[in-house]
């Protein structure tokens, strides 16, 4: 196990850069306690109401991030792709998870013990900076998200959040594919926007009636990005 950990870590970088400032006998502890998981498609790893054991690695496949609508329905926050972590604040603060998680494929994960992360963090000071970067970016990119959002109509915020998504501006959040189609269905986006599922279907029919994206099943096809930046800036306006 030592030595498959060990060759994870060489050939896999995280993202966020966690591990790049290890000392050759921090590198060597962490490949002693961590341990490489295999989980099943659909397999949970974290809930709200517990705490994780211990930070998650992906090395490959995928985790999808919920929550908990206030009509108790669960909906994405979230997908993480390899070389993301999943835990990082729960493992700092020893606070049960903030979200639900459960893996989408078959996915291969490094799992490093939560005291083993924290004695790393508060004893290593490259660690230690790596991971105020992660979340500082992570928080920045929460309040941005919030800003954009704050003052806008229902209408607008449906826009922007589509927009958000296909850039890419917050990869935390349902990623969509080379090819601009974004899975999510509708009462996943108007439970993550907090409006009624109702007013967001009213907003995407019109969005599509604009010839800006196309519906389908649990799915949204952008087909006209610059249109609808457009109207995410400008509002709502005659077709």
């Amino acid at each position: 196990m030592t030595r498959q950990v060990a060759k994870l870590l060489r050939r896999f970088e995280d993202i966020h850069n966690l591990f790049s400032g290890l000392t050759q006998q921090e590198r060597h502890v962490l490949e002693q306690v961590a341990i490489v998981k295999q989980l099943e498609a659909k397999q949970e790893i974290a809930r709200v109401s517990q705490r994780i054991g211990g930070l998650y690695l992906l090395i490959d496949g995928a985790i999808r991030v919920e929550s908990l609508s206030n009509e108790g329905k669960y909906f994405s926050v979230g997908t993480l792709p390899p070389g993301d972590v999943h835990g990082l604040i729960s493992v700092l603060d020893k606070q049960p998870s903030p979200h639900f998680a459960w893996t989408i494929t078959k996915t291969t994960t490094v799992v490093i013990p939560a005291q083993a992360m924290r004695d790393l963090v508060y004893r290593n000071a490259a660690v230690n900076a790596s991971v105020i970067q992660c979340l500082c970016k992570r928080g920045r990119m929460s309040f941005a998200i919030n800003d954009r959002f704050a003052l806008a109509n229902s209408s607008r915020r449906v826009a922007q959040s589509l927009l958000s998504i296909a850039d890419g501006t917050h990869s935390l959040y349902v990623s969509a594919n080379s090819e601009g189609e974004i899975k999510i269905n509708q009462q996943e986006l108007s439970a993550m926007l907090g409006l009624s599922r109702m007013s967001v279907n009213r907003t995407l029919k019109d969005l599509e009636r604009r010839c800006l994206l196309t519906l389908g099943y649990k799915r949204i096809r952008i087909d006209d990005l610059t249109g609808l930046r457009d109207f995410a800036e400008a509002g709502d306006r005659p077709v």
